[in-house]
């Protein structure tokens, strides 16, 4: 144990504005940083002493996401100083209404507790006029949190596949999917059809929870865990049709470093 020693004023008015902070920042995805000082060595000391650890602590995102998951997510966005916040939690017409034209999109899925995942587009959903499709371009990965890998895992979207396809309003899309000649339809795509979102056989679905996913098993980095089905396709969910418990959707933003 660290033997009980005089701190400084200075380093004691520290301490406790950190425990402070600790104690009132919980608003999802914040970051509470740890305090500064020109001796780092006997502040990291001070603070140690009064039972608070020398680092920054990361309120957990969302109910779906722990704090170590946060940090590990957040930090697989490649956004500097990122602050996220909810954007949408509910139904189509309601998504594009809370998503707007906000850039940087995490989208969180719990498929059922176990696995769960999500993807970060590095850009803007852009949906046409009320019952047409717009199809463009767009940086994005995808993201195992559990379930399809031991820990969260970033897995990265060949460029061909980095394009998102998203229907108006009232629009909907045809799935390049067959399955005893049902008609397949969506609202929304990602990665060429990687993950589908309102689909639904025949479709589209009212429910943006309805889902259905696949990764080529080449575009798996190594430590999967799934199942590989007979096209030599795998999934980040438990099942490549589903319907998810949760999804949510959250603006990330990135700025200079700033103290909570």
């Amino acid at each position: 144990d660290e033997p009980i020693r005089q701190t400084s004023c200075e380093h004691f008015m520290r301490v406790v504005d950190f425990a402070r902070r600790l104690r009132f920042e919980n608003r999802p995805g914040s970051v509470v940083r740890h305090p500064t000082a020109r001796d780092m060595d006997q502040l990291k000391v001070d603070v140690e002493m009064f039972g608070l650890k020398m680092e920054d602590v990361q309120r957990p995102l969302s109910p779906i996401l722990n704090t170590d998951e946060t940090r590990e997510v957040v930090a697989m966005t490649d956004v500097p100083n990122p602050t996220p916040k909810l954007l949408y939690s509910g139904d189509f017409g309601t998504m594009v209404d809370k998503v707007g034209d906000a850039s940087g999109l995490l989208f969180l899925v719990n498929h059922d507790d176990t696995h769960r995942f999500g993807a970060f587009l590095q850009g803007q959903l852009k949906p046409p006029d009320p019952t047409q499709t717009n199809e463009y371009k767009l940086p994005l990965c995808l993201i195992s949190i559990s379930g399809a890998y031991s820990r969260p895992t970033k897995v990265p979207i060949p460029e061909a596949r980095q394009w998102v396809s998203v229907a108006g309003r009232d629009g909907w899309m045809r799935a390049s999917i067959t399955a005893g000649n049902v008609d397949s339809r969506g609202k929304l795509h990602l990665g060429r059809g990687y993950l589908w979102l309102a689909f639904a056989r025949p479709g589209p679905a009212d429910d943006l929870r309805s889902m259905h996913h696949w990764v080529k098993k080449v575009d798996l980095p190594q430590g999967y865990l799934g199942t590989i089905n007979s096209s030599s396709d795998g999934t980040l969910a438990a099942s490549n049709t589903f319907t998810a418990k949760e999804i949510e959707i959250w603006h990330v933003t990135g700025g200079a470093a700033t103290t909570a």
